[in-house]
């Protein structure tokens, strides 16, 4: 085999960080046996088997064999042993198009084939951990937590059959990180994740980097450059931000750029395990691709260099074992990969014409606080907003969702602070890695195979500020009571209610999923949504008396096109919806915020204006003749006024007032629950209630009359919530 041949061969060993730190075989061969079908599908079966079998497989290496395997379930779906590589195949791959399919295919064979291998009940856990991404486009916590119990099921169950040491090992991790994701989950974070299309394609691309002197994204992907090939080996693109083109810049001798050179002259690279560095001008001279020979070991990989901001620090992961680089112990004591760091230094020549020399430091291992006993694949320094160095570290340790996620660490220059998990929707179950920053917006990208993407790895922005599925979201950055939940805290924390759609707020969402996620739409009486439609929201702490002293604060928000509101509600707290909607009646209704998570649906059906009757009004406002205020709703069961029916009340009692010839007739009305005698009592109740707050508020008796209907005059159907929901109601007539 030729240099080139092997060094393009080499590639592959290390083009994706993912699959050189995160991927094993999906085959045990000691349980899985080739069965006797056609000599056709058996042919198709050793290819793949020999693919994933042969050295650490890669996404590259899934593709092809997932391409046999799929070709042999055609053939031969009927063979246990064929379903199951063409399951795990697809489920290795976030193949989200048959993710289903081999899920279902892994649960049958689960249940009937369960000794297929020895790691079944792993991979069945995997699959659940990850399920959830496709099941909840609203980021429900209860749809979260549903498929990671699952998956907590599933990898008990490897552990309790102790059938494979390794995987019980890593099975118990794996319930470590499902516990983690269900902790972190409650904590709504407010950050936005959207798939950057431009750079992305059917095959992986990976690893952005920004070129700030030319405004360039460049990033790596498998895509073919000859269409005869059906996945590429690998190679670097450029996209241009000014005129979003994109251009392919390098060949096999650049491989994978890790990281740009803050001055733009250069970069670094990673090919055949080793590190290299570009850059033009870094010794006075014209240069290309060097060894980094300091750092760089035959028997073990050097991986993912990146710059600190002075162009001469430089972060490498590596799996060299602890002393290598001070000592002569080559032996290995672990696979797993850390951070370490090197420094270089430069001094000019005796003569002035001469370049610069370059002398390095020895690499030296970053401190346990970064480094674990798990795999640490990427350190990216960068500022924050006041110039203070932070640092984006990739690991698959630390308090992890599982597979490589993304954290923050800050440091006082002396020492580094304990990575913070950058949580849901940055990090996933799945693989995310190559965080990337553009300074000169400090737009964010990273890279992650997440079961949503189009084609294994693809590249995302992170968005601040920008709320799911754009959906206006209500939110609170405080906590509302103290550790007893029985305090509320104090008076001057109200004002920190903020809508966070609105681009003037500041965005703080600590804490803000403790609470009742409330999902509201709108609708009117045919069932089409009503966008725009506003609601306001005053919210109380539960069990005091709704009054102004008491009100935490009053918020609002608009339905977007789909008449939806998604509102998070605090713990504790009583909330009073009032909507409101050009065209249409008013309407008020009530939630409440329990103590710990909960998700409500809450459908608002609202009716169109009687014109005929506001244009009588309007024409004689001194004669009202028969106008009736639909606006006051009681709760199932209950005959207290809702503190958002005052509103509607103090409307009727301004006109009653001021025309002194008028009475009104309060009727009660209720849904079709509950026997006939109960709800006529419950109906005379509800009239009796809004006519006693008249009286007390200075509308002599004699000028009014109730009465009770039960459940005998609908206005909607009593066959679904939201037509019961109008039907319990109390009308008023204002008569001459």
């Amino acid at each position: 085999m030729s240099n080139k041949n092997k060094s393009i061969q080499n590639l592959c060993k290390n083009i994706i960080i993912f699959a050189i730190l995160c991927c094993s075989s999906i085959l045990n061969a000691q349980t899985i046996s080739l069965e006797d079908y056609p000599r056709s599908v058996k042919r198709l079966i050793k290819k793949g088997d020999k693919i994933l079998t042969a050295h650490s497989p890669h996404h590259r290496e899934y593709y092809i064999a997932s391409d046999l395997y799929a070709q042999a379930y055609s053939k031969a779906s009927s063979s246990v042993a064929v379903q199951y590589r063409y399951a795990i195949c697809n489920l290795k791959l976030k193949d989200n198009t048959h993710f289903i399919e081999s899920l279902d295919i892994l649960n049958n064979i689960v249940k009937n084939y369960p000794e297929i291998s020895t790691d079944i009940w792993y991979h069945l856990g995997i699959a659940y951990r990850e399920k959830w991404l496709l099941d909840s486009k609203r980021n429900l916590y209860s749809v979260q937590k549903n498929a990671l119990d699952s998956a907590i099921i599933y990898f008990k169950k490897q552990i309790t059959t102790n059938a494979n040491a390794v995987y019980s090992q890593k099975a118990q991790r794996a319930i470590e990180e499902c516990e983690y994701a269900l902790a972190s989950l409650k904590i709504f974070n407010n950050n936005f994740i959207q798939p950057f299309d431009k750079l992305n394609s059917e095959y992986d691309d990976f690893n952005p980097q920004y070129r700030i002197e030319d405004s360039v994204w460049i990033f790596s992907t498998l895509r073919p450059k000859n269409a005869s090939i059906k996945y590429g080996l690998g190679s670097s693109y450029g996209y241009s931000v000014s005129d979003s083109t994109i251009t392919s810049i390098n060949n096999f001798e650049v491989a994978l750029i890790t990281s740009i050179h803050p001055n733009g002259d250069g970069f670094l690279t990673c090919f055949d395990g080793n590190i290299y560095e570009y850059n033009k001008n870094i010794k006075g001279r014209t240069r290309i691709e060097k060894p980094i020979n300091v750092i760089n070991s035959k028997q073990f990989n050097e991986i993912n260099a990146t710059y600190a901001d002075d162009g001469n620090t430089i972060y490498f992961s590596t799996n060299c074992p602890d002393g290598y680089y001070s000592n002569n112990d080559k032996s290995t004591n672990n696979n797993n990969y850390n951070i370490y760091k090197i420094t270089r230094t430069l001094t000019k020549g005796k003569k002035e014409n001469k370049p610069m020399k370059e002398h390095w430091s020895s690499p030296e291992k970053l401190s346990s606080t970064i480094n674990t006993p798990y795999d640490e694949s990427m350190f990216v320094q960068c500022k924050d907003s006041n110039n203070v160095p932070i640092y984006y570290l990739i690991s698959n340790g630390h308090q992890s969702f599982g597979g490589l996620d993304v954290f923050l660490v800050k440091t006082d220059n002396e020492s580094y602070s304990e990575p913070i998990n950058m949580n849901y929707p940055i990090n996933t179950p799945g693989q995310e890695g190559a965080f990337a920053i553009n300074p000169t917006n400090a737009e964010l990208l990273l890279s992650s195979d997440r079961l949503t993407s189009i084609g294994g790895l693809d590249i995302y922005k992170v968005v601040a500020g920008t709320s799911i599925e754009n959906l206006p979201l209500i939110n609170y950055n405080f906590e509302l009571f103290d550790n007893n939940d029985e305090t509320i805290i104090a008076q001057d924390k109200k004002e920190h209610l903020y809508l966070s759609n609105a681009p003037t707020e500041t965005i703080d969402t600590n804490g803000a999923r403790g609470g009742t996620v409330a999902m509201i739409k709108v609708v009117d009486e045919d069932g089409n949504a009503i966008k725009a439609s506003n609601i306001n929201a005053d919210i109380y702490p539960i069990g005091q008396e709704y009054s102004a002293d008491n009100k935490i604060s009053s918020i609002s928000g608009a339905t977007n096109e789909f008449g939806e509101l998604l509102l998070v509600l605090p713990e504790l707290s009583h909330i009073c919806l009032t909507n409101s909607k050009q065209g249409f009646t008013n309407f008020n209704d009530t939630l409440s915020a329990l103590e710990g998570y909960h998700e409500i649906y809450k459908t608002i059906v609202i009716k169109k204006d009687n014109l005929e009757e506001k244009e009588k009004v309007k024409e004689n406002k001194d004669t009202l003749e028969n106008i009736q205020i639909k606006d006051i709703y009681f709760d199932y069961d209950k005959f207290t006024l809702r503190d958002a029916s005052l509103v509607e009340l103090n409307k009727i009692l301004q006109i009653v007032k001021k025309h002194s010839n008028t009475t009104i007739e309060i009727m009660g009305h209720t849904d079709s629950n509950g026997t006939d005698e109960y709800n006529q009592t419950l109906s005379l109740n509800r009239a009796k209630v809004v006519f006693n707050w008249f009286i007390k508020h200075g509308i002599n008796k004699s000028r009014m009359s109730y009465q009770g209907y039960s459940f005998h005059k609908p206005v909607s159907t009593n066959d679904t919530d939201e037509g019961r929901q109008l039907n319990r109601r109390t009308e008023i007539q204002i008569k001459k």
